[in-house]
């Protein structure tokens, strides 16, 4: 193993240390519990939002139907009055008895419309106010779990910074050609290097060439394996 290898591993395992306490915070109970609180909150100022619209929606049009049932009132008025004048002709008052009746049953069918509006929009206060205690609710628990989540991380940051210090000292040690290639590996989720044993990479489990075997013992260039890409070493 040359002397530049080392120092990757070395930066490998600082690497890994930083992360894992990383890692650690992130999926703290404190940080899981503040963004579900988080998420309870957005959805249901979402939710209070359509609710708000949808109020002032059917309040609208339970206004303009009032206004139609207004004036269909007014009609059915002056129809009973014109059938209460004297005519002589029966078509006339026929006429005048099937245009009020016409009238009654329009007004009958929009206060019927006028009541199904007033019932949704009680349901639609009703789950307004349901969301806005909701959200109320999410929000107060949130700050409780962010002041908690911010507790911990406070007491995590010493060693957090102490890590990631000794992790950047480490990479200004390494080969860049080398310290390129790990990064690269990284950011695929990938243990960038794995330990060679006999003729099988340890990272994958994959026996491989004894060709290959050769060069890492070698270590006159930078030796992949062909099944998993890790950068290979004999230790």
């Amino acid at each position: 193993m040359t002397e530049q290898f080392k120092k990757l591993l070395e930066y490998q395992e600082l690497d890994f240390a930083a992360e894992s306490i990383e890692k650690e915070l992130l999926a703290s109970p404190e940080r899981k519990g503040a963004n579900k609180r988080k998420q309870e909150y957005d959805l249901a100022c979402e939710n209070r939002k359509k609710y708000l619209a949808l109020l002032q929606k059917l309040k609208n049009d339970m206004g303009e139907a009032e206004k139609q049932l207004q004036a269909l009132v007014e009609e059915a008025q002056a129809c009973q009055a014109k059938l209460g004048e004297e005519t002589e002709e029966y078509e006339e008052l026929q006429q005048r008895g099937r245009q009020l009746q016409s009238v009654i049953r329009q007004a009958e069918a929009l206060n019927e419309t006028v009541t199904s509006i007033r019932n949704n929009v009680r349901q639609t206060d009703s789950r307004l106010n349901a969301a806005t205690a909701s959200a109320v609710k999410a929000r107060d628990e949130f700050a409780v779990c962010k002041e908690a989540y911010e507790k911990k991380y406070d007491e995590a940051k010493p060693a957090l910074e102490k890590a990631r210090a000794l992790k950047e000292e480490a990479e200004k040690q390494v080969d860049p050609v080398l310290l390129e290639k790990y990064k690269n590996l990284r950011k695929h989720k990938i243990v960038p290097t794995a330990q060679l044993a006999g003729t099988r990479c340890t990272g994958c489990n994959m026996e491989l060439p004894s060709a290959i075997a050769n060069k890492v013992a070698a270590s006159s260039e930078i030796v992949e394996c062909e099944n998993c890409m890790r950068m290979l070493y004999i230790g």
